[in-house]
């Protein structure tokens, strides 16, 4: 599950990885990247801003699990700019949470309101 919430500089974007299960739930990983936060225009569909954009990880193979009945939280503020680091103008904007692992797991989509 994503979430964006208002905060002083821009907005805290909040990715939730929860196992319902009673056991473990493994996930293999490429990199040392365990998510990443996207934004895409509503209109266009074109990516606007990315987390990890511009950002190097290492290279390593790895494996994690989530525990039965726990969660993973990632958080990131965005500062409402784009890759180029220009203002987004006022819109609608599509918000995904990507849990980084292979392959990807994406959550569902939520949609924020610039003004």
């Amino acid at each position: 599950m994503v979430s964006a919430v208002p905060v002083p500089g821009g907005l805290k974007l909040e990715l939730l990885v929860l196992n319902i299960a009673d056991k473990l739930l493994p996930f293999k990983f490429s990199s040392s990247q365990n998510y990443d936060f996207v934004i895409t225009d509503t209109v266009t569909g074109q990516e606007v801003w990315r987390w990890s954009h511009g950002t190097a990880f290492a290279q390593m193979v790895r494996s994690d699990s989530i525990r039965g009945s726990s969660k993973w939280t990632y958080s990131e503020v965005w500062n409402r700019r784009d890759n180029d680091k220009n203002p987004v103008p006022a819109g609608r904007y599509r918000l995904v949470g990507i849990l980084s692992s292979q392959p990807p797991i994406e959550s569902a989509p939520t949609i924020i309101e610039i003004q």
